[in-house]
């Protein structure tokens, strides 16, 4: 019983491990797109529609949001792309 109790948790601790540090490490999706540029024109409705029932990446770490994303961002707010980790203290 003690030893398939022990067993037990060191395959959990393994794979919490494992799950935590493949997360740590996963690469920032390809993406090939280019950044939307300034004063891009508004999409229409329909366009809209279609983008939201595209396919999505969820990302958990700021390194993996790709760098058009980014640029895009700073295009179209002409602020810095600032974004912190889930976690981590605001700077």
């Amino acid at each position: 019983m003690k030893l398939k109790l022990g067993l037990a948790i060191v395959v959990i601790t393994a794979t919490v491990l494992g799950v935590t540090f493949y997360r740590a490490h996963i690469p920032a999706p390809a993406m090939n797109v280019k950044p939307i540029q300034k004063n891009a024109r508004v999409l229409g409705q329909n366009e809209v529609q279609n983008l939201l029932g595209s396919q999505f990446v969820v990302v958990r770490r700021v390194r993996q949001v790709p760098p058009a994303l980014k640029q895009s961002f700073t295009n179209l707010t002409d602020l810095p792309f600032d974004m912190n980790d889930p976690g981590e203290r605001i700077r």
